[in-house]
């Protein structure tokens, strides 16, 4: 659902942001609708979306409303960039984090940071 909403539909890959994001919204819904966080919590270690889920809870940490002030600079997650993180004026997360969270989400290795 919500790469219906930040894509351009052309794209065939994109970043931990935006997988991260998608990821933390299935949790959210599926604990919400189907009243199964397990679910969840027993799905997403074992997949290539673990590590972009523990970007995005590391960031909403930092900046609970980081995601609603990028897509106000930039509304394609897949294309937000070190630069739209300042113009947010999310100063407070580390260039680490935001590092990871611009790079590609890369597939092939599940549960493994993007090297």
């Amino acid at each position: 659902m919500l790469h219906v909403l930040v894509t351009d539909g052309q794209t065939k890959t994109t970043n931990n942001l935006e997988e991260g994001v998608a990821t933390h919204f299935s949790v959210l819904m599926t604990e919400d609708y189907a009243l199964d966080r397990a679910y969840a919590e027993r799905i997403i270690p074992n997949t290539a979306y673990a590590h972009p889920h523990k970007l995005i809870q590391e960031l909403l940490a930092i900046e609970p409303d980081a995601i609603v002030r990028l897509r106000k600079v930039q509304p394609n997650l897949g294309l937000v960039t070190a630069d739209d993180f300042d113009k947010a004026g999310l100063h407070s997360v580390p260039a680490a984090l935001i590092q990871e969270l611009i790079k590609l989400i890369d597939y092939s290795h599940p549960s493994q940071p993007t090297q």
